[in-house]
């Protein structure tokens, strides 16, 4: 194995390799720098409210604990852990707590989903995740 000297701290690491302590301390200034200029105040208490915690209970139960993405478009039943805004906070906050825009998700749909958001047809996506709302609704 080769190996190679951390720039920021000396420890030996193998080559091609971020050394982990470096890397965990600029992760937490990135968080600190995240959190105390850009993350949205309001967001923030949101989801550390009583109100989430229901309306998120109430998402994960209607669904059964079911990722609904991922029965909808591949028939197969994976657990849900997170709950997905169909249409996000910064855009309506009058519905962060309506059922009717809330639908749970595996993490990696939700990952999948956050990422067409912001590179691909939101639109599209949106329509599809309304329409598999209403059908597991029926």
């Amino acid at each position: 194995m080769i190996w190679k000297r951390c720039p920021r701290c000396g420890k030996r690491i193998p080559e091609g390799t971020q050394c982990e302590g470096c890397k965990r301390k600029r992760d937490k200034a990135r968080d600190r720098y995240y959190d105390k200029h850009i993350r949205n105040k309001d967001a923030k208490a949101y989801y550390a409210s009583e109100e989430w915690r229901i309306a998120r209970e109430l998402a994960l139960d209607r669904a059964d604990g079911i990722c609904q993405w991922t029965l909808a478009t591949e028939g197969r039943v994976e657990a849900a852990e997170d709950v997905h805004h169909i249409i996000p906070l910064r855009e309506d906050w009058d519905r962060r707590s309506d059922p009717g825009n809330l639908i749970a998700l595996s993490h990696s749909s939700h990952a999948r989903i956050e990422y067409i958001y912001k590179h691909g047809e939101r639109e599209k996506i949106q329509k599809k995740l309304f329409e598999i709302l209403k059908s597991s609704d029926s």
